[in-house]
């Protein structure tokens, strides 16, 4: 809300810099990510600007920005509604991230229908998004299609690892997890664990069955098939699991999402 003695319509840039005590040029550097180049802004003043641009209800046009900086100072991504919830905490922390970067994160969120993640797509696209990042890049018997999808997007960055040529990717070491898990449970007097598996299609949980099986050899533990517990990742199939790991006597279950 504007403070109390401001009058009300439209701030503008010069208000916001005169009222912070600093340059126009400052102003732009920490609201539009202009300035020019020889302009400096330490995170106090910039802290400080922001907070009266806020007070005085200022908005920076977005189209004004893009002109000046060439950025939209946009990031969208896009998250399978079934993927784990570490994703969700993930994106929770870029999102913060960004924000003081002075970012708007905008999410996506696909149940794998191809259609919406093309809507997704050209949307982040007509705003002119600075980067997109997805974990949806997998989908049984789709995978040419999704291709297709993100084909011409130079300034998308994948979570996990797609079979696209030379795509950007940032990937977690998932069997060298699990095998710390099967380290765990072993310690902790486990001899028979079981793994929730929800699909082999995907590369992740390929991922997770080959260290699973990797710290079972560890241990000279013989890997038990039925073990494998497999479900269709739909909320609310712990109890399911957890009976199916009780008629097959585990004594632990390593699962893939918060059961």
């Amino acid at each position: 809300m504007p403070k109390e003695g401001y009058r009300e319509g439209k701030t503008t840039l010069a208000e916001v810099a005169a009222r912070a005590g600093v340059s126009v040029s400052a102003a732009s550097k920490a609201l539009l990510g202009g300035g020019g180049k020889t302009t400096r802004v330490s995170q106090p003043t910039m802290s400080k600007i922001r907070r009266v641009a806020s007070e005085l209800g200022y908005r920076p046009n977005a189209a004004a920005r893009q002109l000046k900086t060439g950025r939209s100072n946009i990031i969208g991504a896009i998250i399978h509604s079934t993927a784990p919830r570490i994703y969700y905490d993930l994106f929770s922390i870029i999102q913060q991230k960004l924000a003081k970067m002075g970012y708007c994160f905008m999410v996506g969120q696909s149940d794998g229908s191809m259609g919406l993640l093309g809507r997704y797509l050209d949307e982040f696209h007509s705003r002119h998004a600075d980067a997109i990042i997805t974990t949806f890049f997998e989908a049984p018997g789709e995978n040419q299609k999704l291709q297709g999808l993100y084909a011409g997007l130079d300034n998308v960055l994948y979570l996990g690892s797609p079979d696209f040529e030379n795509a950007p990717r940032v990937d977690m070491n998932t069997g060298d997890g699990i095998i710390q898990i099967v380290d765990h449970l072993v310690s902790s007097g486990g001899s028979r664990i079981a793994l929730d598996v929800v699909d082999k299609f995907y590369s992740t949980v390929r991922k997770r069955i080959q260290g699973y099986r990797a710290g079972l050899k560890k241990h000279n533990i013989k890997a038990d098939a039925d073990l494998l517990i497999e479900n269709d990742g739909a909320p609310g199939n712990a109890a399911a699991t957890a009976r199916r790991a009780l008629d097959l006597e585990a004594q632990a279950v390593a699962a893939g999402n918060d059961l």
